[in-house]
């Protein structure tokens, strides 16, 4: 049994957010439930790309501040922090308004360099690396938002950890998991195991449909939610979005491997009821429902008949050469002006989708997919 909270929340106004974060944790018995006072606290945010808070692209700054104001109250030492797949977070972190919440609260801004391997002598994954940087911190709080995700279908809680991960190393994991998304969402799920944080409180106010994580449309959920069991939260923000939980790679992990609260019969919400909210129509990535239901070894092979791939739109795109430099098996290239994807060799991981500043390339559902699936 697992408590997540979840209060409404209309606008970034951040009295607004200050209120509804107080009734959120409040909800759960304080912040003094997840950490001692005087503790040195980490945000982990979500700094997919250095982009305007207004996007959508990020953990919104409003958040950012709340959570960090109910720790100072609290005598804590707050750190801002995240490792993207481009460039650092300090260079990023004024474009997102992480900057500016450091300087207003008193807070520091924190690159993730250096690696070291995540103590994970129980899992599967022996040889995961994470930021060493994190090893500093008495306590990590897990500062989400939901968006949609071309490999996973929605980037939560548990997938908000990678970011632990340091920047191009995040390559190698997509590149080992290779077109199975089962291992790779396995491999999300051990590093949030492993890394344990204390509490995620996730950014719904508004969130990302549609050709999420950079490129999607925004579109106000109007809620935050918080628990100390990311797998549960995630579970309720599927709920919320009419996002079936076993087609949530990171979901079916959890609930596999046996962390995380898997069944929401088994969350005790707290907060305000959780039939108060009522979200339709939310829009979602293209995944093809065959990857659900025909074992990797079998799906793999059949991958160019069935499944979602990334498409360029070349008017839209600058050849700026990001996707060709993230791509992580190198199948991406510049032929006679324009970028070109060797399809038969792509894994699907769609971090050229992702990534790519410009939203020049989407997610393509196959037609045989649609009339099979």
């Amino acid at each position: 049994m697992s408590d997540v909270s979840i209060v409404k929340c209309e606008e970034y106004n951040q009295e607004e957010v200050d209120r509804s974060l107080e009734k959120l944790i409040t909800s759960l018995g304080g912040i003094q439930r997840f950490v001692k006072e005087g503790s040195k606290v980490l945000l982990k945010v979500n700094l997919l790309f250095p982009r305007a808070p207004s996007s959508m692209v990020t953990t919104h700054p409003a958040i950012v501040e709340g959570v960090a104001k109910l720790l100072k109250k609290y005598k804590c030492e707050v750190f801002i922090g995240d490792s993207p797949a481009i460039g650092s977070f300090s260079g990023g972190a004024s474009a997102a308004g992480f900057a500016q919440v450091a300087d207003k609260i008193g807070c520091k801004i924190v690159d993730f360099n250096k690696s070291v391997r995540l103590n994970n002598t129980s899992g599967v994954f022996k040889d995961i690396e994470v930021a060493s940087e994190i090893q500093d911190f008495d306590a990590i709080v897990n500062l989400p938002k939901v968006k949609t995700h071309g490999q996973m279908g929605l980037t939560l809680g548990v997938k908000n950890m990678f970011g632990c991960v340091v920047g191009t190393k995040k390559l190698y994991w997509h590149l080992r998991a290779g077109i199975n998304k089962d291992y790779f969402a396995k491999m999300l799920v051990e590093i949030y195991s492993g890394i344990k944080p204390v509490l995620t409180i996730t950014d719904g106010i508004t969130g990302m449909e549609g050709n999420g994580p950079q490129w999607g449309r925004p579109r106000k959920l109007g809620v935050i939610l918080a628990s100390s069991d990311a797998v549960a939260s995630d579970l309720v923000v599927a709920h919320l979005v009419n996002y079936a939980p076993e087609k949530l790679f990171t979901l079916r992990a959890a609930k596999e491997m046996g962390i995380g609260t898997a069944r929401i019969e088994d969350i005790k919400f707290r907060g305000e009821p959780f039939s108060s909210f009522d979200i339709v129509d939310f829009k979602k990535v293209p995944l093809s429902s065959l990857e659900f239901k025909i074992p990797s070894f079998i799906f793999g092979p059949l991958k160019n008949t069935f499944a979602t791939r990334p498409i360029v739109d070349h008017l839209k795109c600058t050849r700026c050469k990001v996707c060709i430099e993230i791509c992580p098996p190198k199948v991406i290239s510049l032929r006679n002006d324009k970028i070109f994807m060797d399809q038969r060799n792509c894994i699907r991981c769609f971090c050229c989708q992702e990534m790519c500043p410009h939203g020049a390339i989407s997610i393509k559902e196959n037609w045989l997919s649609r009339v099979f699936g």
